[in-house]
C-alpha cells in the first residue's frame, strides 16, 4: 500500500473515532437531557395537585427555602421549554453526527477497497510468475525475487 493511501486510511480512521466519540457524547447528553424532562414533568404534575394553602420550598445548597407557588411553577414551566429546546438541539446534532460518521464509514470502506485491490495484486504476480518460495532457493534469489516484486508492485498503486 501506498504511503500516501496509507496516511489518508490513518487519518479517515481517526476521524471516524473521534466522530463516534462524539456522537456517545451527544447520546449520553440525549439520555440525561430525557431524565430531566421526565423528573420536570413529574414535578409539574404534582404542583397541578396543589392547593393556595400548600406552601412550597425550594432546596438552595443545604437550606430550604420557601418559595411562592406561582413563581414556582413558573420556574418549572421556564426548565421544561429549556430541556425541550436541547433535546431539539441535540437531536439534530444527533442527526448531523449520524450522517458525518457514514460518510466517513464509507470513505474508510473505499480506501480498504483500494488497499485490498492492490494487496491483491501480489499473489496474482506470484502465481504467474512461479516465484513461489521454494526450499532450495537461495536467500539471495528470493530477496532479489521480493525486490522485483516490490518494484512492480509500486507501479500499479492506486
Amino acid at each position: 500500500m501506498s504511503h500516501a493511501l496509507q496516511e489518508r486510511l490513518q487519518t479517515a480512521s481517526t476521524e471516524f473515532q473521534k466522530i463516534q466519540a462524539d456522537l456517545s457524547l451527544a447520546v449520553d447528553a440525549r439520555q440525561k437531557l430525557d431524565a430531566q424532562l421526565s423528573e420536570n414533568e413529574l414535578v409539574k404534575k404534582e404542583f397541578s395537585s396543589l392547593t393556595e394553602e400548600n406552601t412550597v420550598y425550594k432546596l438552595v445548597g443545604p437550606v430550604l427555602v420557601k418559595q411562592d407557588q406561582t413563581e414556582a411553577k413558573h420556574n418549572v414551566d421556564t426548565r421544561l421549554e429549556f430541556i425541550r429546546s436541547e433535546i431539539k438541539r441535540v437531536e439534530n446534532q444527533l442527526k448531523d453526527l449520524g450522517e458525518k460518521a457514514e460518510k466517513k464509514k464509507l470513505e474508510v470502506r473505499a480506501y480498504w477497497s483500494s488497499r485490498s485491490r492492490t494487496c491483491k495484486f501480489i499473489p496474482y504476480l506470484l502465481y504467474r510468475s512461479s516465484w513461489r518460495y521454494k526450499p532450495h532457493s537461495s536467500s539471495r534469489q528470493l530477496l532479489l525475487k521480493f525486490a522485483v516484486l516490490i518494484s512492480l508492485h509500486s507501479r500499479y498503486q492506486p
